[in-house]
């Protein structure tokens, strides 16, 4: 059946993340252990540094050998370290069978104690013989090579003497390691083989397609979404079992949590990673509440599709989170960097939501008329859109102080529910439109001026954020971060708003003043062009509705004052249209 191949498919593509995701767990912890390496140098001696940076090192290799290599070597790997964490367990438990009792020999209360814990019994006895026995097979069959033999357990079950039980287990520990020394050197070529082979293909790849190449096939394989978020889901949970003990608050606990584990870069890059399912989650939830089964009826729907798919939110939340310098605050600094910077986020997700809303809320008097339970839907999360960001809003003031990083939290909540009221006041107006049976002249003129008042308030609110950076500046609570948010938002938010502003009201005046120029069609010209607009393609019947250009054209005047504002051609003959005084002035000279 069809069906088959994609299950086993997607089964694959789990069991290899789950396969890959300890490589990140690997690293994370190479990562945490460097900073106490030094104490650990201190207190050790120089065979156990040796030792420990050695082992050190090779987990780091095996992290990035799990993340790097492909499935079938990765089996191959995990076989190994199985392997070896079982002829580990099996030298430990021979070690044990004549180590444990023979060293509470000489003190009558110790061995007593020793002897009524662990009591060598004959159940003890064939239950470690069984331990060693599946040991060996297991081993010998996965490997086919280095063997684990039971001479310790047998010389202990006849109760051998102490000095020959330690010759035994020495004996048997010399054979376990000539036999891998046997492996080892069986395989040496093979591995050798494998890495000339590996090398040469990196080698031939680099030369015929370049070195950017081969860093975006390694930032494919190392940056994997999915890895970095089962890894933080991991994370997440055992941080969160560890905090509900101390903690009564749901969110608090939740917010502990998520804090406690933003402690290595690793888990940083986790934690965006996290940021951007769970807003693609959010926003995938609002395309079907807001399209259903028919997005693709509806205007732009594949490029809003396209835009809004939580990277943004995530990106949003590592560059934060780095220009913050959270790995290296200690609690409950790190949970409070961590809650402003999860606001901050939520506010880009409600401007993201926003915009997914504002075609469809503007479409509605053109593609549901009729739908009144489609129309309330939407209204409802208008409501919601205008109302949550200020629930937000007064919220953080009452939690926080009102900083730097609070007055871009809060000035983007109250842009959003400005910007909802805007769009709203919009539909209302177009809604009113479409209902009459001839359209309103004017109705572009309040569409404007609602437009306007709303991006009016975005520069005030701008520009108070802009005032409380300079007040942190002069009492002396700046920093380089928050120097340069301030920078990027002056540019922006102030200064692009402004220069928007102004150069769209300075095009809207021409418009207004070359329609005002231009002559009036008579209902004689008219009847004698007998045409419909070539902007609207509608009749041109009232006289004082349209207007004619100077290469003698024919256009409404309201249909030409919108085409004014964007270019100042004819949308037929591509003439510059100028006004009426200046076009007497050129003729004359």
């Amino acid at each position: 059946m069809s069906w088959r191949p994609t299950i086993r498919s997607r089964a694959e593509t789990a069991v290899g993340i789950i396969l890959r995701t300890p490589g990140l767990f690997i690293i994370e912890y190479w990562w945490r252990s460097q900073p106490n390496r030094h104490v650990l140098q201190a207190m050790d001696s120089q065979t156990n540094q040796f030792w420990t940076n050695f082992i050190t090192h090779i987990a780091l290799i095996n992290g990035f050998l799990l993340l790097l290599l492909p499935i079938p070597l990765i089996r191959l790997l995990y076989t190994h370290i199985v392997c070896g964490a079982l002829l580990i367990t099996a030298h430990l438990l021979s070690y044990y069978l004549v180590h444990v009792i023979d060293a509470y020999n000489g003190v009558p209360i110790i061995e007593s104690l020793a002897l009524s814990l662990v009591q060598m019994n004959a159940i003890k006895q064939i239950s470690l013989l069984v331990v060693h026995v599946a040991i060996a097979v297991i081993v010998s069959t996965l490997l086919q090579g280095p063997q684990k033999p039971l001479l310790p357990v047998f010389a202990r079950i006849f109760d051998f003497p102490a000095e020959s039980l330690q010759v035994i287990h020495k004996f048997s520990s010399a054979v376990v390691v000539i036999s891998l020394i046997r492996y080892v050197y069986q395989w040496l070529p093979k591995v050798f083989s494998e890495l000339k082979d590996a090398c040469c293909q990196l080698l031939s790849a680099t030369e015929s397609q370049g070195l950017a190449s081969l860093l975006v096939w390694l930032c494919g394989k190392l940056f994997v979404p999915t890895h970095f978020f089962l890894f933080w889901s991991i994370a997440f949970i055992r941080k969160l079992y560890e905090t509900t003990n101390h903690s009564n608050d749901w969110y608090v606990a939740v917010l502990s949590a998520a804090s406690a584990v933003c402690d290595s870069p690793v888990s940083l890059f986790s934690t965006a990673v996290a940021v951007t399912y769970m807003s693609y989650f959010l926003l995938s939830a609002m395309k079907f509440y807001l399209w259903g089964n028919c997005r693709q009826t509806l205007p732009n729907a594949p490029n809003i599709q396209q835009m809004h798919n939580g990277w943004e939110e995530g990106m949003t939340t590592f560059l934060l989170a780095l220009l913050t310098g959270i790995t290296d605050m200690k609690q409950p600094a790190r949970m409070a960097v961590l809650t402003i910077i999860l606001f901050v986020v939520l506010s880009s997700l409600l401007q993201s939501m926003l915009e997914m809303a504002e075609p469809v809320i503007l479409s509605l008097s053109a593609y549901h008329s009729k739908n009144v339970v489609h129309h309330l839907k939407v209204l409802v999360l208008c409501a919601f859109l205008f109302l949550f960001p200020l629930h937000v809003a007064y919220v953080l003031s009452q939690i926080f102080p009102v900083d730097f990083w609070l007055a871009v939290v809060l000035s983007t909540s109250v842009l959003t529910s400005a910007q909802v009221a805007d769009l709203v006041i919009v539909h209302c107006i177009l809604w009113y439109d479409s209902l009459r049976a001839e359209p309103l002249e004017s109705v572009d003129e309040a569409v404007y001026y609602v437009r306007a008042f709303t991006k009016i308030v975005e520069f005030f609110v701008a520009t108070s954020v802009v005032v409380v950076g300079i007040w942190e500046a002069v009492i002396g609570q700046w920093s380089w971060t928050n120097a340069l948010i301030l920078l990027i938002h002056c540019y922006f938010n102030v200064w692009q708003r402004l220069n928007t502003g102004a150069k769209s009201y300075i095009r809207r005046r021409e418009a207004n003043k070359k329609t005002s120029s231009l002559p009036s069609a008579t209902s004689r010209q008219l009847k004698e062009h007998n045409d419909v607009c070539a902007i609207c393609f509608t009749d041109m019947s009232s006289p004082n509705a349209s207007i004619i250009t100077q290469c003698n054209h024919y256009f409404h005047r309201i249909c030409l004052k919108k085409w004014l504002c964007f270019q100042d051609r004819c949308p037929l003959c591509v003439t510059c249209i100028t006004r009426r005084n200046q076009t007497t002035q050129l003729v004359i000279n």
